[in-house]
């Protein structure tokens, strides 16, 4: 009786599993391609001024099952400035526009490449003199919104606040030798 019992069940078990099992495995109105920041939130980006500007790479991601060609457009979002200094307790300010270049503010998609590459370039010797000189100091961000066309945004991972500080080379060398030894 006891090896009846398992034949039924191991029957049972085995048909309960082939009835679950379907071919119609379609969930692409459940998946579909999405695009965000892969870092979104802020971000401290430490330079330094030695005669050339720095070019920072800033990513984005594709996710989902379906791909769409698209657009990914990028902006200056000062309203993301006051956000923040009102969530953090801080004061920063928008970066003058002169301080730095958005590589491409528009980046077609047209391959179903998951990870997109952007970049921002800012001259750290002028940023060095509008923070009066001062190394270390972070008083200007760049706040950058993305929007899309074609694929959506996901709306939590639209924004990225990029905070610049230039330090001072020499500072860093003497560091670094004081370890190397």
């Amino acid at each position: 009786m006891k090896k009846h019992n398992i034949i039924v069940t191991l029957l049972f078990t085995l048909l309960a599993g082939m009835t679950s099992c379907g071919d119609n495995f379609d969930v692409s109105d459940k998946y579909n391609g999405v695009l965000s920041f892969s870092t979104p939130g802020y971000s401290l980006v430490e330079i330094y001024n030695v005669g050339v500007s720095h070019t920072e790479k800033i990513y984005f991601q594709r996710g989902g099952l379906n791909f769409t060609p698209s657009t990914i457009n990028l902006y200056i979002d000062e309203s993301l400035v006051d956000s923040m200094n009102i969530a953090a307790g801080t004061n920063y300010k928008l970066m003058p526009q002169d301080y730095y270049t958005i590589e491409n503010t528009s980046i077609k998609i047209d391959n179903e490449e998951r990870l997109i590459e952007g970049a921002i370039t800012v001259d750290p010797t002028k940023l060095l003199e509008l923070n009066g000189g001062k190394y270390g100091i972070l008083d200007y961000v760049v706040p950058i919104r993305i929007s899309t066309e074609g694929m959506q945004v996901v709306s939590d991972k639209n924004t990225l606040i990029l905070g610049f500080s230039v330090d001072n080379v020499t500072a860093v060398e003497t560091s670094h030798t004081l370890h190397m030894q």
